[in-house]
């Protein structure tokens, strides 16, 4: 059995090969899901092949994790994730609610998927060209978004825009693409299927150069990083789709504050994220709309930017929430999924909850919403100790985004959170390799403590 699981070496070409056809392999998958509208809109349900594709990158990482005999770590460190297809399982069963859970289970795939690219960008020794070229294609795919998403904002039309006679349903049961207006004037969707998509890349991608500029050293790479995160921070309110900005507003200051005073910064970011975890939770049981319509109409006016009705629907929806938990307070022991097979008159899945941690209680009860949240905080923990981490820097600024956005959106079930699980699944590598090179105390020798009990006893 040993020699099974060391047949491949941790170090060496032959182990650096194979660690960098996962990574870009399992990177180009996560590209082609990046213009999901455009594709479902001329490939219809063929772009489901890239469901295949990540089964397969899955089954390829967690085979290379056992031989390498690094699956183990690995999966302690992460199969608490686990316990969101498992709560969501009865739902699977529910014939009216199967294929919205399938859905959300397939995130619980990216998110693992994710984790094992960033493990194994830690195990990488050197990087070679192909680094640049994935960074370049990368950048140049969200730029394209961007520059896509100011054309519709400017002409007042879509790119591609949804025929009469197109069958708007996937064969999930989902709107293929959606066109939405905001007080007459159109929701920038870009490349995206809907208005909340393309807000929420354009965030993830301000976060992006939020955390390049807060952690480089060289003046020139600061300034790009910010212009980068101003620009997509733009193309975010111009949007509509205004979920993302407590998000990137809280990730914001910390970067700064980075660039100002690191050292001071890193120490007490553990501190400034918590308190941003009370924000969330305060105002997820309070309501979001007076606050958006101050704000909005601090800073955009009358505007159909600055327009504050949805927030007050998003309101709505987390009031029915909080009164489905009142009436059924079973949800809160068992998960309303689990609880539906209990009591007929609980909804198996709660569509629109608007928010992440609403969402999280709802469906996986307290104890399954503190599960997911503790997962997060045993990234943090196990790593804290490793000097010169910056990896921890870009995974707080990256969480805090995450956590601000999950406030008005189910912020785990888009791709902004990508580079989150990219950054925990680095810590944990990191954290591993600390561990294995931490040397080891001497045991206590067993002869003392009964010296120390014989003379507490006294002569015999």
């Amino acid at each position: 059995m040993n020699t099974l699981l060391t047949s491949i070496p941790r170090e060496g070409p032959l182990a650096q090969r194979g660690i960098s056809l996962l990574i870009y392999s399992g990177w180009a998958l996560t590209l082609l899901y990046f213009p999901s509208g455009v594709l479902l809109f001329y490939f219809g349900n063929a772009v489901y092949v890239r469901e295949l594709l990540l089964a397969a990158h899955l089954i390829a990482c967690l085979l290379w994790l056992h031989r390498t005999g690094d699956l183990r770590w690995v999966t302690r460190q992460s199969a608490i994730l686990l316990l969101v297809p498992l709560f969501l399982l009865p739902a699977v069963a529910d014939p009216d609610y199967r294929f919205e859970a399938l859905r959300t289970v397939k995130w619980t795939f990216f998110w693992l998927d994710w984790i094992f690219i960033g493990y194994f960008a830690f195990q990488k020794r050197r990087w070679d060209q192909w680094l640049g070229i994935f960074i370049g294609l990368t950048a140049m795919e969200l730029l394209l978004e961007a520059l896509v998403g100011a054309y519709e904002w400017q002409a007042g039309r879509y790119v591609f825009s949804t025929p009469t006679t197109w069958n708007e349903r996937t064969i999930f049961g989902v709107q293929n693409v959606k066109e939405l207006t905001l007080m007459g004037k159109i929701r920038v969707r870009g490349l995206q299927r809907d208005v909340f998509s393309f807000a929420n890349l354009m965030a993830m991608s301000s976060v992006l150069g939020l955390a390049v500029a807060s952690l480089v050293r060289p003046f020139r790479q600061r300034v790009a990083g910010f212009v980068w995160a101003v620009f997509f921070a733009v193309m975010l309110v111009v949007s509509g789709g205004r979920s993302a900005l407590l998000g990137i507003f809280a990730t914001a200051v910390l970067a700064v504050a980075y660039t100002v005073d690191y050292r001071f910064t890193h120490k007490w970011s553990k501190l400034y994220l918590l308190a941003w975890v009370g924000i969330a939770v305060l105002i997820s049981f309070t309501g979001v709309g007076t606050i958006t319509d101050a704000v909005s109409g601090t800073f955009f006016g009358k505007s159909h930017i600055g327009d504050a009705s949805s927030a007050y629907m998003r309101d709505d929806n987390w009031d029915n929430l909080q009164t489905a938990l009142e009436q059924e307070p079973i949800i809160l022991v068992t998960g309303a999924p689990i609880g539906a097979l209990i009591d007929s008159r609980i909804a198996p899945m709660f569509h629109w909850a608007d928010n992440q941690i609403l969402w999280d209680i709802y469906h996986l009860g307290l104890a399954g919403a503190l599960a997911i949240a503790f997962y997060f905080f045993r990234v943090m923990w196990v790593g804290r100790a490793i000097p010169q981490f910056r990896a921890m820097d870009v995974l707080i600024l990256c969480l805090l985004f995450v956590l601000g956005e999950g406030v008005a959106r189910e912020s785990l079930t888009f791709m902004g959170c990508m580079p989150l699980f990219v950054a925990c699944g680095y810590s944990t590598a990191a954290s591993a390799a600390s561990i294995a090179t931490a040397p080891r105390s001497e045991p206590t020798k067993p002869r003392s403590g009964r010296r120390r009990r014989s003379k507490a006893l006294g002569p015999t």
